[in-house]
């Protein structure tokens, strides 16, 4: 049911998934097969709300999650922007266009700048699988805005700043955006072999203007 109109209805959801496809530079999981990015979402087919799958659930599970009357005016008039019309159909957005939604409606509701950043990584990622080239790029840099938000607010622990960092300096490095990435690599202090290789790595991409993704043999504990 969605949390915002009440329009009960199914969409596909990732049942179950792999992670044997290996992570990137920018800690994004890959599946063998499927990739289950775009199944984390759900937009009702009514009104254009997003749901993430942890919301995507039976009515009486969701009692506790109220939209209020001031809230839902705010919505519609963000969901209205991206739809001809203002009339919800099932082509009115494109899978990083749903994160994209879920990001400005998480910002006008208030949510912490580490969430908003998120589905603008999510949506940037959605951008690359469909070769959005001009997306890839905005997505990654809205990304990089609320990251700096998050730090600047202290939502993320102080043994998490490293890592969170070098992400700003990757997100900058794959939008292309050259120098940023090199002033953020730089900032980061650490003493973690495996995120010391990886700064160095990229670094050296950054340097030579490389934008490509990249692959990486360890998994950094992102627990805010």
């Amino acid at each position: 049911m969605c949390l915002n109109c009440g329009h009960e209805y199914q969409d596909n959801a990732a049942a179950s998934t792999n992670t044997y496809g290996g992570q990137d530079s920018e800690f994004r999981l890959y599946a063998v097969g499927t990739q289950p990015v775009a199944y984390f979402i759900h937009t009702c087919p009514n009104c254009g709300f997003p749901h993430e799958s942890s919301l995507f659930r039976p009515a009486t599970a969701q009692k506790e999650i109220k939209i209020d009357d001031k809230e839902k005016l705010k919505i519609s008039n963000c969901l209205s922007a991206f739809c001809e019309n203002n009339k919800v159909t099932p082509d009115s957005f494109t899978s990083c266009q749903k994160y994209e939604v879920l990001a400005e409606i998480h910002d006008l509701r208030g949510k912490p700048s580490l969430v908003i950043a998120e589905a603008y990584i999510n949506a940037a990622w959605m951008a690359d699988d469909h070769a959005h080239q001009e997306k890839i790029v905005i997505y990654r840099l809205k990304a990089v805005d609320y990251l700096n938000k998050a730090l600047e607010n202290k939502e993320i622990k102080a043994d998490k700043v490293p890592i969170f960092t070098y992400l700003i300096g990757e997100l900058y490095r794959r939008a292309g955006k050259f120098d940023q990435a090199l002033e953020f690599f730089s900032r980061v202090k650490t003493d973690d072999p495996q995120l010391e290789s990886l700064l160095k790595q990229q670094t050296e991409l950054a340097r030579k203007k490389d934008t490509a993704k990249s692959f990486i043999k360890f998994s950094p504990n992102l627990e805010k």
